[in-house]
Parts: structure tokens; sequence; C-alpha cells
């Protein structure tokens, strides 16, 4: 088997499709029901002109949804990017960017915080809010997660080169 993160993930799923992936207080997801998600998300990125080595931006707190969306882009060659979850205004901004996001989820708590930097981030094509049940404010042509997982059909699977590329950003708090 070719080893990269999405090729692994799948296999486990096919194996074990009905064992507990993804735990979160009572919410549970087997490999099966984690790789469907993770694939109606990929779906998404891709029906939104995102490609390979495109990057995704995560600006989520620990969740299903962040390693859903994580898989996702894996899946289709693309780049998660990690986003911490503290920064702010111009910090925000500048990852964002200097990342090349054309991608971002981001938890509706984080909203004002996006809606204050999004007007300055013209390569964002697309925007997914995460319902964490405090939305902080609404975000231009953000779609719910929910939605976008509902609006597609599982993307097939696809040969990967084994050269794709992972980044990680972080700013210190990781160590």
């Amino acid at each position: 088997m070719q080893m990269h993160f999405a090729t692994l993930w799948e296999a486990i799923a096919d194996e074990v499709g009905d064992v507990d992936a993804v735990v979160q207080g009572g919410r549970r997801f087997t490999w099966r029901q984690y790789e469907d998600r993770a694939s109606r998300i990929a779906a998404a990125l891709t029906a939104a002109g995102l490609g390979p080595d495109d990057k995704v931006g995560l600006y989520l707190h620990n969740s299903p949804e962040y390693l859903e969306a994580h898989v996702a882009a894996f899946r289709q060659r693309m780049v998660p990017i990690n986003v911490n979850f503290r920064y702010l205004g111009r910090e925000l901004e500048y990852l964002l960017d200097n990342a090349d996001c054309r991608a971002l989820f981001y938890h509706s708590s984080l909203a004002d915080r996006v809606a204050e930097v999004i007007d300055r981030l013209p390569d964002l094509v697309l925007l997914v809010e995460v319902d964490d049940g405090e939305r902080t404010a609404v975000v231009p042509r953000a779609v719910r997660h929910e939605d976008l997982v509902a609006a597609h059909a599982p993307a097939p699977r696809m040969e990967r080169t084994g050269g794709e590329v992972y980044m990680l950003y972080t700013g210190g708090t990781t160590g």
C-alpha cells in the first residue's frame, strides 16, 4: 500500500468501518461515517475549484469537524493548514495570506475574527462555518459545515503520488 495519510485512513475505513474512529463527548463517528463525511467535504473542496497543492485553512478548536476537513484536504492532494485559534486580526490575516489559503473552515465562535479580515483575503474562495453554539458574527459568503456535507456526494478515491505537500504553521505555542 502507498504510504499516504488519506490512503491509510481509507484502508482503515474499509477494514474496520463499524469501529469508532472519532469520539467527542456524546458524539461518535465510526470509520465508515468519518470516511463518508470527509469524502463529501473533499467533493465540496473540488467543486469550489480547489485542486492539488491548494491550501485549506483550519481555524478550529479540536473537534470532529477539524479532523474531517483535515483528511478531506489530504484526500484531494490539498494541503491542510492549521491556524491557531488564538490568532487575531493581523496575525490571522498574515497566516492565511502567507499560506495562500483558498478555503477556510472556522468555528462560529471565531466568526468575528474572520469577518474582520475576510475583505483583505481575496484568494479565499470557500468559507465554511462550523457551528459550536456561539456565533459571534455573520461572515459573508460562508456556508454552514453540515449544509456542505449534505450537499455533496462522496468524492471518488484517487491515486496519490506520495510527493504531496505537508505544511505546519506554528506561533510557538506548540512547543
